[in-house]
């Protein structure tokens, strides 16, 4: 006997297939040694994001991430390690969720710098004005 899909049995589907993306066997670390060596089907559907920038932030973002480090300080909010915390400038696509983002930076001279892996902590997130223009830091907190 035939079925009619809707909508939310589409929907379920698709939640259903994503766990199970999620719970699937992990290549050991000590194996590779490095991304490269991992099969292109490892990174298929993982929520991983690479940010390649060449310009430094503005002024006005270092005093709106200074800012940012004061309230962690003086709220203790989340009580992170401020060493791990960074932040990118004018970034406001960048995902919220529990993501991982590359964070790899080209030099002057074109020398690449992965910095490391991070994700946002988006309640953190800053604002700050240029002339009447608003921009945002988006705060990250590197993990190991």
């Amino acid at each position: 006997m035939a079925k009619v899909i809707s909508d939310t049995d589409i929907e379920h589907a698709i939640k259903l297939w994503k766990l199970r993306r999620s719970t699937r066997i992990r290549i050991p670390t000590l194996a590779r040694e490095s991304i490269f060596d991992y099969p292109v089907s490892y990174f298929r559907d993982r929520p991983i994001f690479v940010a390649i920038y060449r310009d430094d932030a503005t002024i006005q973002a270092e005093r709106a991430f200074e800012k940012v480090n004061e309230n962690v300080v003086r709220t203790l909010q989340e009580n992170p390690n401020l060493s791990k915390l960074s932040f990118f400038d004018q970034w406001d696509d960048l995902p919220c969720d529990n993501s991982v983002i590359i964070s790899i930076h080209i030099g002057p001279r074109n020398g690449v710098n992965v910095e490391g892996i991070f994700k946002r902590l988006p309640k953190l997130d800053e604002s700050y004005h240029i002339r009447d223009e608003k921009y945002n830091i988006q705060v990250v907190i590197r993990e190991d």
